[in-house]
């Protein structure tokens, strides 16, 4: 079946310059799609991100009398220019096929666009493709699960991987004497830790604000001066016990309300940043919330990998997605290895070319 512009025609018609010409199977689905320039059939561009090669490609079919065009893929990052490549012919059943690759690294955009190799006019609107963003939101970091989150930080750095911890900010409070009671050698242990969020922010890992308490109504029921209090605990020590670069926050259980946003908008400047904010409040000029999630862990807190692929799969059509964890938890679970759950989810991601 073929159908030029929407309309159905026949074998024998004919076709005029700009026409669009879709060929489809006998179920309908479109195999091939055709535009008409100068009176000769080119097809649509398809662009892939192959990460695993470090390289996006882009390919399009034409025939010999478009052997005179040229295909370039450009990759940029943060909306600015990194580099680009330019096509090669290969022969295929009796067509020719343009291929261009450009190496990715970390490039986020890719734009693949067709031009006339002598006058370099575009023949085809460029085609492009964003890599897909993935955070990894790793929560509940305290005095009590650091070592657990350096094991952690050891395995992302293997990776080459970027993302970000929670901090319970309470037990990291040098003021705070119950802590202090509550954790032998505690000056001892506070050093120990401020060397590994020093190792962890050389790594390029984002610290973020995940309640100074971690109570349930901490930012849920608390007042609005309460919940100021409480927040400026924790900017507090973050900031000057740890030297943080603090932009964003996470609260304890997902619970944040319209008091809470309202609250870090007129006191806490420094606060950008919101995840899994529930998307009925409104939220604040000169904020964004991250709230498009996907699930990784079961109930139990255990990493399921074939459950996140699943998941992952099924949004593939979102720009990003947010992965929460609970990696202090990981190894409660017996016979169970979360570690090696999570490394399958993150061979699985880097295949999909995404962004971390």
């Amino acid at each position: 079946t073929a159908l030029r512009n929407g309309e159905s025609i026949s074998e024998t018609a004919a076709l005029k310059l700009n026409d669009t010409v879709s060929i489809s199977d006998e179920t309908g689905k479109t195999v091939r799609t055709y535009s008409v320039i100068e009176n000769n059939y080119i097809s649509d561009i398809n662009a892939d991100v192959i990460y695993g090669r470090c390289e996006a490609s882009a390919y399009v079919d034409v025939y010999a009398d478009n052997l005179n065009s040229m295909l370039v893929i450009a990759a940029y990052k943060n909306g600015k220019f990194v580099d680009c490549g330019i096509s090669e012919y290969k022969n295929l059943n009796g067509g020719y096929r343009l291929t261009a690759t450009v190496n990715c690294a970390d490039a986020d955009e890719f734009k693949a666009i067709l031009l006339d190799s002598k006058s370099l006019k575009p023949l085809k609107n460029a085609k492009k493709v964003k890599r897909q963003v993935v955070l990894l939101k790793f929560d509940d970091l305290s005095m009590y699960t650091y070592e657990k989150f350096e094991d952690l930080r050891l395995l992302l750095k293997e990776y080459g991987i970027k993302a970000g911890f929670g901090m319970i900010v309470d037990s990291f409070d040098p003021e705070n004497e119950e802590s202090r009671a509550q954790i032998n050698n505690y000056d001892v242990k506070h050093k120990l830790v401020k060397a590994f969020v020093n190792r962890a922010l050389e790594d390029g890992i984002e610290f973020w604000h995940h309640g100074y308490y971690h109570y349930m109504d901490e930012y849920y029921t608390y007042s609005y001066e309460k919940q100021s209090e409480c927040f400026g605990k924790g900017n507090d020590v973050m900031i000057n016990e740890f030297g943080i670069d603090l932009k964003a926050f996470g609260s304890p259980f997902n619970n944040a309300t319209d008091v809470t946003l309202k609250m870090l908008k007129e006191n806490y400047p420094n606060i950008n940043v919101l995840m899994l904010v529930n998307s009925k409040y409104q939220v604040p000029d000169g904020m964004v919330n991250f709230n498009d999630s996907v699930t990784i862990e079961t109930s139990s807190s255990k990493i399921d990998s074939a459950m996140f692929i699943d998941n992952f799969n099924k949004k593939s059509d979102s720009s990003y997605m947010v992965a929460q964890m609970h990696p202090g938890s990981w190894d409660t679970n017996v016979g169970y290895d979360s570690w090696s759950e999570f490394r399958i989810c993150l061979d699985y991601l880097i295949s999909k070319g995404v962004v971390f």
